[in-house]
């Protein structure tokens, strides 16, 4: 293979794939998943193996559309046909493969500067003739300058795995690691649930996210909103009730998710006024009203919103905007219906409730940390993150909230003014720190990371020299261990592996230049297992991280303290009165800082590897930017902001 033939993709490099110019690698592991010729070339990094040309003989496959969901099926083959007829199959596959991308990444994580990059890469590079419209809720295609337009609305939800899973796609099969056939084909099976966590499959729909509601409800009542133990266990009743009215509301439909909302407001009101009647008024019902109401209040998306506008997309960021605080606002005026409902009097009770709130020190309990991670691993499993990497985006929520913590208890303590100023900057620190904690993250091992045979055909060889070369393969052989794969297989945190330990004597007998093999016949079940190799490698996406953070940095709920002090105004005489009747101000003051703090991170960070590999070359240290920090940089966030 020349030199013009090979071109950067990562693992597999094959002419013609992107119209363009790509350089080519200088240790190239070369081959295309589903092309044509089935050629391979590996250059492992092992000084032992020398690489050679091997022939794959993989199995014919075709995407079949009527895989696609019924809901749409129809329309998706309707433009296939009509394209291919014009343009070739591989052209019309990839103008659906790209929309397909879109809805998905859009229902994912609901930001449109991110989806709008992801999909100008693909069409740029394949040459697609393509123009798009991506609203909140509804998105518009337009193909070969608005011959066919399609319609499409997603629903609004947030799912890390997915978000992470169909970047990686779009990434694979942008660099040509897989070909538009088989790039479809896992866009379904992820759908499906195949290449997914297996313990995520539980939580990722109801009954089983019933779990999550409670726990959510009382861990963010006792550590954002001054409740004790008491508002605990009333929280846990209440976010086991609102878990069943939502469970209830979607098997009903749209009418059922239209009045989800207020029942859910109604419901948590009333059980906090029925309880305050019949406890002697000793519980806080602000903590409990908005620690059940936390999974409820689309926080992240105030800050999205501004991002829209920030980046030009007025419309779509207003649109958002405004539609979350009406939303946020039902969800605070449903629970005023409730507490009415509950207890005569309400306002004057709601104030008298106050003093129950911050009655636990959280600076003296050695709890605090505990029991916020507590609250973090309920909402990695609200955003459906992957069990078995629940580790990464705990990391990023526990320097954001320590961050934010400390920056605000000093700053109240220290200065004397009442302002605003002290939210601003803690959650702008805050969101600088979780987007750097988030780039660490992404591939914290980096430098464990062995050659291409020791980590897919699993040499484990170790080499004569430092310590050092020995303690990293000896880490990266860790997961394969017997014992540790049995445990995590049980737990759901492993993928079953037993294919690819069947798999492997085949690859490492056809990588070992002493033996006479050259070609190899997998199965469709061994094909699903490098292609998954292939599509999963490389970091983790930026975002799939850092939005439970963000979450975590509750500018929802600090919204809705806003909304409450007009259901329930405090009184005029009171020393902070026209900070908190001033709704719009204080939503700024949290969505504005939030934004401003990602955008300073994310600029921080590309600062630091441009210049970092800039003195690396200089001093002779680094060739080139290692791969993982070009797939980062390029495609999955440098771009997208």
């Amino acid at each position: 293979m020349g030199d013009d033939a090979g071109r950067t993709c990562g693992l597999a490099c094959f002419p013609e794939t992107c119209e363009q110019p790509c350089k080519t690698l200088e240790e190239p592991i070369c081959g295309a998943l589903g092309d044509g010729d089935r050629e391979l070339q590996i250059y492992p990094k092992d000084d032992e193996i020398h690489g050679h040309e091997i022939e794959w003989d993989w199995p014919e496959f075709k995407f079949d559309m009527n895989q696609l969901p019924e809901t749409f099926r129809a329309q998706y083959i309707r433009i296939k046909d009509r394209l291919e007829k014009k343009f070739g199959e591989e052209y019309a596959l990839r103008c659906i493969f790209v929309m397909l991308t879109a809805e998905h990444l859009h229902r994912a994580w609901n930001m449109t500067p991110l989806t709008g990059n992801v999909m100008r890469m693909l069409c740029e590079c394949w040459g697609l003739r393509m123009s798009w419209d991506l609203g909140v809720l509804k998105l518009k295609f337009r193909l070969e300058d608005g011959l066919y337009e399609v319609h499409r609305k997603v629903p609004y939800d947030y799912d890390s795995e997915f978000q992470d899973k169909f970047t990686r796609i779009a990434n694979a099969a942008y660099k040509g690691d897989i070909d538009i056939q088989r790039a479809l084909q896992y866009q379904v099976d992820v759908e499906k649930g195949l290449h997914t966590a297996p313990s995520g499959l539980f939580l990722r729909n109801n009954p089983g996210r019933l779990i999550l509601y409670p726990l959510v409800a009382a861990t963010c009542t006792v550590i954002f909103f001054g409740g004790d133990w008491k508002d605990f266990a009333v929280a846990t009743v209440c976010g086991i009730v609102a878990g069943l009215i939502e469970y209830r509301a979607g098997m009903l439909g749209q009418n059922g998710r239209i009045a989800l909302d207020v029942i859910v407001g109604i419901s948590t009101g009333l059980i906090a006024g029925i309880v305050y009647e019949h406890m002697g008024g000793q519980i806080c019902i602000s903590s409990i009203l908005l620690g059940n109401l936390y999974w409820f209040f689309y926080g992240t998306a105030f800050v999205i919103g501004l991002l829209e506008i920030i980046n030009g997309e007025l419309e779509v960021g207003v649109t958002r905007f405004i539609a979350v605080s009406v939303k946020t606002f039902i969800l605070c005026l449903g629970s005023a219906f409730g507490l009415m409902m509950a207890m005569d009097d309400a306002a004057t009770k709601w104030f008298a409730s106050a003093n129950n709130c911050g009655r636990l020190d959280l600076d003296e309990q050695w709890w605090r940390i505990p029991l916020y991670l507590a609250s973090c691993v309920a909402v990695n499993g609200q955003y459906r993150f992957p069990h078995r990497a629940y580790w990464r985006p705990l990391v990023v929520q526990l320097v954001a909230y320590v961050v934010q913590y400390e920056l605000q208890k000093y700053q109240i303590k220290d200065h004397a003014e009442n302002s605003n100023m002290e939210f601003a900057t803690s959650n702008t620190a805050a969101a600088v720190c979780a987007v750097i904690a988030a780039a660490i993250m992404q591939n914290p091992f980096g430098m464990f990371q062995v050659s291409f045979d020791a980590k897919i055909l699993r040499k484990n060889r170790v080499k004569e020299g430092h310590w050092w070369d020995n303690a990293k393969h000896r880490i990266a052989a860790l997961p394969h261990h017997a014992w540790a794969r049995n445990l995590g297989h049980r737990f759901g945190f492993l993928r079953d592996d037993s294919a690819m330990d069947h798999l492997m004597p085949k690859l490492q007998a056809m990588a070992n230049p002493k033996k006479d093999v050259w070609s190899m016949k997998v199965t469709e079940e061994e094909e699903r297992l490098l292609e998954r190799t292939i599509v999963e490698e490389g970091p983790w996406n930026i975002w799939a991280l850092l939005m439970p953070a963000v979450y975590q940095l509750v500018p929802g709920s600090v919204i809705a303290k806003f909304w409450f002090n007009m259901l329930f105004p405090p009184p005029v005489d009171s020393a902070d009165y026209a900070q908190q009747s001033n709704v719009f101000a204080g939503l700024m003051v949290v969505a504005t800082s939030l934004a401003i703090g990602l955008m300073l991170g994310i600029a921080f960070c590309r600062v630091v590897v441009k210049y970092t590999v800039l003195i690396g070359k200089q001093l002779g240290y680094i060739k080139d930017l290692p791969e993982s920090m070009k797939s980062t940089s390029s495609f999955f966030y440098s771009n997208q902001m």
